[in-house]
């Protein structure tokens, strides 16, 4: 399964965001800062993050950019969803009759399991585990 590097840059400025408290604003300065990506890109994935309702932002000298719901109700399967094409590991299970082998493929089955794997993980996994993670990584690397 692959991932594109926009899809992994959207789900770490997501993680930043939740990383804020719910009621403070990030800057896409701060943002790229913390990320090391540069503000011009990251505005395009605020922008797609803000039309998917994610993420809502405020003008001004003190504005910036928050996540609209707590942390633990954003799922990475649900962000990754509005970048990536696709979350399944093979074309062929995007749909019935999407593969003229559907019927006598000898893999269909090991993909479909390992489809139904990386969905359970991606849509148990929440924002707050994220920060969660992340934040106890940092403790145990001081």
């Amino acid at each position: 399964m692959f991932f594109s590097m926009r899809g992994r840059n959207v789900l770490r400025l997501m993680v930043d965001l939740a990383s804020q408290d719910m009621n403070d604003l990030s800057s896409a300065k701060e943002v790229s800062k913390h990320l090391g990506l540069s503000e011009r890109y990251l505005e395009q994935s605020f922008s797609l993050m803000k039309r998917h309702g994610f993420i809502k932002s405020e003008r001004g000298a003190k504005g910036g950019y928050k996540l609209c719901k707590p942390a633990s109700e954003y799922t990475v399967a649900m962000i990754l969803s509005a970048v990536e094409e696709s979350l399944s590991p093979v074309p062929c299970l995007e749909g019935p009759g999407y593969c003229i082998r559907e019927e006598e493929c000898m893999t269909v089955e090991l993909w479909s399991r390992v489809d139904k794997a990386i969905r359970d993980v991606l849509e148990n996994t929440t924002l707050q585990d994220l920060v969660d993670w992340h934040q106890e990584k940092i403790k145990s690397n001081r």
